[in-house]
């Protein structure tokens, strides 16, 4: 009898043979028939590349304050699915309480009596981590594409999250989304620490802090890697020695796409628009998600603006924003986007936890000997709803500064850099003159723009009506709708009123202006006069014609200013 030769997939047909080849699928619901829950377990119930492992390892540590005398994540805390193929005693006692598992059943699968973490994601980031996860281990690299594995792969997230959803405020349930463990790592362990019922001091918040860190879980990724599960696949169907890694430093909705993609993309819009002979098309990227050969192939492909979300230059208020590079990093992604690109901004967050105004300057310093021409530099507020509102209102964000310093940091902002030739030409961008963001600017002058993609608006005038559109936020309802031949959720044509004070609402943000007789053919009505004195009294707006402005003060009192002149 000839044996099956040890080969990776090289197709996704050959992908689905050798999951076949891995395991009888029956072990695994025996496996579930088997365990016997106790009221006080905890099961970390994520769909696949949705941060499983993320949320092991906190929980792991919150429990033991620092364990890692493990080779493999899923030694302590089990998989339950995979219990009978690897030979482990899924009923057994653990060493630390209370006992924690993990699985990716539905809710109507997974075996009930317990208490249970749940982690949703985006769709097609979970879909192209499965993919990096599954390249290098059981697909051999550069011969199944990302889009042939996330286009075939019938993953069962839509059912899974279907699942879950009605469950997200049961009591034994704690639900997660991915993106606000980034955004808010510190935020996120309070929350699984309160739901367990452990007490998070100072030091244990530290440990779980700095071993739930991305730089932690890298420098020990060999742990989290699914050992047990890869050394069973290496005896029977694979070759040894696989490349690929679990946790890896790819950022939320970063999927590496090609050049080749934005270059059609760009081709696409040409093909459909009528493009100026020098457009300015601008790329987002995070600093961790840089590297030099794709951003060669995205200037080729016609990008000719990058932007970056920096954010701090210090690695300590990095972490405490929950962004995941350092500030070496994002020195060395400037340098590589600042020798590709015409153009190059990225952003900057001030008034942060414990920042005095020295501090601000040095930094904003730093940032302006950099060779730049247009910088974002946004006070850090607290909006609700969010995870920093949420560890505001528990007491976690201590040392944020007074209203009085937060004021003297932007009258410091303004004056530094307009010093280095930077003009601030919006509330909270600046610019060396003809290097302001073209785009941004069609938004502050109240113009028509198109919104593509998931959760992407827009104002569009069509027949003399304008309109605000909206596209479903989550991808996969977006994709659906798109190949139906409507991505748009919303339509809604936008009354007169309506349009004057988001007139008013943006072109007050911009130091060129808005035009009054604009924005009263908008209204169908005047600008009250004795308003409009009053704040020029108050040195908060000026009159210069038809024009009105904000004046540094006024910018100060923004929203304030925009509420008394709503119609």
């Amino acid at each position: 009898m000839t044996e099956t030769p040890r080969a990776r997939a090289t197709s996704f047909e050959e992908l689905g043979a050798l999951f076949a080849r891995l395991g009888d699928p029956e072990l695994s619901k025996l496996s579930v028939a088997e365990f016997k829950p106790r009221p006080t377990d905890v099961i970390i119930t994520p769909f696949g590349k949705s941060g499983t492992t993320w949320t092991q390892q906190i929980v792991h540590t919150l429990r033991t304050r620092g364990d890692m005398d493990f080779d493999d994540i899923s030694r302590v805390v089990p998989w339950i699915e995979t219990s009978r193929l690897l030979g482990l005693d899924i009923n057994a006692d653990q060493q630390w309480l209370p006992r924690v598992f993990k699985s990716h059943l539905s809710y109507d699968k997974v075996p009930k009596g317990a208490t249970y973490i749940n982690v949703i994601r985006s769709p097609v980031d979970a879909a192209f981590s499965a993919f990096k996860f599954m390249e290098g281990w059981y697909v051999e690299p550069g011969t199944v594409t990302a889009d042939e594995f996330v286009g075939r792969r019938d993953s069962g997230y839509e059912n899974h999250f279907v699942s879950w959803w009605p469950h997200r405020n049961d009591d034994n349930v704690l639900y997660l989304v991915f993106e606000h463990m980034k955004d808010d790592l510190d935020g996120t362990i309070e929350r699984i620490a309160a739901f367990l019922g452990i007490d998070l001091d100072d030091e244990l918040r530290a440990i779980t802090l700095e071993h739930s860190s991305l730089p932690f879980m890298q420098a020990h990724k060999d742990r989290f890697d699914d050992a047990m599960m890869r050394r069973l696949s290496e005896e029977s169907i694979l070759p040894l020695g696989s490349d690929s890694a679990k946790v890896r430093a790819g950022t939320v909705g970063d999927h590496g796409l090609s050049a080749d993609t934005v270059a059609a993309i760009i081709e696409r819009i040409r093909k459909h628009w009528p493009m100026p002979n020098d457009p300015e098309i601008t790329l987002e990227a995070n600093p961790g998600s840089v590297e030099a050969g794709r951003f060669r192939g995205y200037a080729d492909g016609g990008v000719t603006r990058i932007s970056m979300g920096v954010q701090a230059l210090n690695d300590r208020d990095l972490k405490r924003l929950g962004r995941i590079h350092t500030v070496d990093e994002a020195k060395k992604a400037f340098e590589i986007a600042r020798s590709t690109f015409e153009r190059v901004s990225f952003d900057l967050i001030y008034a942060r936890q414990d920042q005095t105004l020295q501090d601000w300057k040095k930094e904003l310093n730093e940032a302006l000997c950099l060779a730049i021409d247009h910088l974002s530099l946004y006070q850090l507020t607290i909006e609700k709803g969010t995870a920093f509102s949420a560890r505001y209102e528990k007491g976690g964000l201590t040392g944020l500064p007074m209203e009085d310093l937060a004021a003297d940091m932007y009258d410091a902002t303004n004056e530094l850099c307009e010093r280095a030739g930077l003009f601030g030409y919006e509330v909270s961008n600046y610019a060396k003159p003809g290097a302001e963001s073209r785009h941004n600017l069609i938004y502050w002058r109240y113009g028509d723009y198109l919104g593509i993609g998931p959760g992407a608006h827009g104002r569009l005038t069509l027949d003399g009506t304008k309109y605000a559109t909206e596209h479903y936020k989550m991808p996969n309802a977006w994709l659906e709708n798109s190949e139906r031949g409507k991505g748009e959720k919303i339509r809604d044509g936008l009354s007169n009123t309506d349009q004057a004070n988001e007139y008013l609402i943006m072109g007050l943000r911009i130091t060129e202006g808005m035009d009054r007789t604009r924005l009263e053919n908008l209204a169908g009505a005047p600008v009250d006069q004795c308003t409009l004195d009053h704040l020029n009294d108050l040195n908060l707006i000026t009159q210069d014609g038809a024009i009105l402005r904000t004046t540094p003060q006024g910018r100060l009192l923004l929203n304030s200013v925009i509420g008394e002149l709503f119609f």
